[in-house]
Parts: structure tokens; C-alpha cells; sequence
């Protein structure tokens, strides 16, 4: 075998597939399916598995049995995924795709594959997104600030996003964690 072995921890499973490093890997918790799927389907949404790498692409995984599937890969085009999310329903996933200068956030469907909303939610080039999860049915939730890294002090702003029509349904502006109680 060819694994690493780290202060006596083994790695479990190693997926390959991609050629450049990873830049985000996002897990689907049991707990997070919704109530309306199926035993099967919400069964099946529990045991996805996205990675996100330096290669341009985004790779969704079956990690349900002992040896993991490739379910398929979404293109990111020119750039690369740096955080990654999956809708509640596990129909959608999410990047914020970082271009040279600028980001976006492109959401795809899990069912097809294919992109379903792409959109720069920010036309100020000072302000770039920084943070995607997708909320409730049909919504995406964008945090954008001016620095790569800005302190949880910092006020950002913050835009939901209908998927279907890509216009902003809400925003509101907060520290990036709340201070006090």
C-alpha cells in the first residue's frame, strides 16, 4: 500500500482522481438531509463527499461502501474552488471560484451536473465573496468583505441569493462573528 502513515494514524481511504492539490473538502452529515427525501435518497445524500482542487475541477464522491465512487466532476473553468457547500436537500453545490483578482459563486446541480446560477455578487472589485453556504430551499448565502482574510471583528456584509433568478432577496451587514451576547 501506498499510504502515509502520521503519528500511528492510517489514513482510512485515499481518493484519487485529482491532479492538483486540494483546496476544499466538504462532507454531507446525516443530520443535514431534509425531511421530504426518502430513506434511500436521504440515505444516499448522507454519504456524499466533495473535493475541491488546484485543477480547476470539483470531484463529488460516494463514500456509502468500502471502496468510494467518483460520481462525477464539475468543471470549474479558469479558476479554482476555494470553499465549497452543499445545499440541505443535497441538490445544489456551491464555490466560491477564485479568479486571479476577483471571485465568484457558481452553483451547480449534484442531479446533472450542469451549472444552474453564476453570478458576481459584488460589482465593486474591492469587494470579493469570501464565504458561500447554501440555506433553505432554493437559497444561497454570500459573505463578502475587502480582505482575504479579515479579522471575525470586521464588519461584512452579508447577501442572500435566490438560485433560481440569481437577484439578491436579502442583505444585511455584522461582524463576521458576533461580539458579546
Amino acid at each position: 500500500s501506498n499510504s502515509r502513515s502520521t503519528g500511528g494514524v492510517r489514513p482510512l481511504r485515499t481518493l484519487r482522481g485529482h491532479t492538483g492539490s486540494i483546496t476544499a473538502l466538504l462532507c454531507v452529515p446525516s443530520g443535514a438531509t431534509s425531511n421530504h427525501l426518502s430513506s434511500s435518497t436521504a440515505a444516499a445524500a448522507a454519504t456524499l463527499l466533495a473535493s475541491a482542487s488546484a485543477d480547476k475541477t470539483i470531484k463529488l464522491w460516494d463514500t456509502s461502501t468500502h471502496t468510494t465512487t467518483l460520481l462525477g466532476t464539475l468543471t470549474v473553468g479558469t479558476a479554482q474552488a476555494v470553499s465549497i457547500a452543499y445545499s440541505p436537500d443535497g441538490k445544489h453545490l456551491a464555490a466560491r471560484v477564485k479568479h486571479d483578482t476577483t471571485s465568484v459563486v457558481e452553483v451547480w446541480s449534484t442531479e446533472t451536473g450542469k451549472s444552474v446560477l453564476r453570478l458576481d455578487p459584488e460589482k465593486d472589485d474591492e469587494v470579493k465573496p469570501k464565504y458561500v453556504d447554501l440555506i433553505g430551499k432554493g437559497r444561497l448565502w454570500v459573505a463578502k468583505h475587502r480582505s482575504e482574510f479579515p479579522l471575525y471583528t470586521a464588519r461584512t456584509r452579508f447577501g442572500v441569493y435566490d438560485i433560481k433568478t440569481g437577484k439578491e432577496v436579502s442583505s444585511y451587514s455584522n461582524p463576521l462573528v458576533p461580539i458579546g451576547k
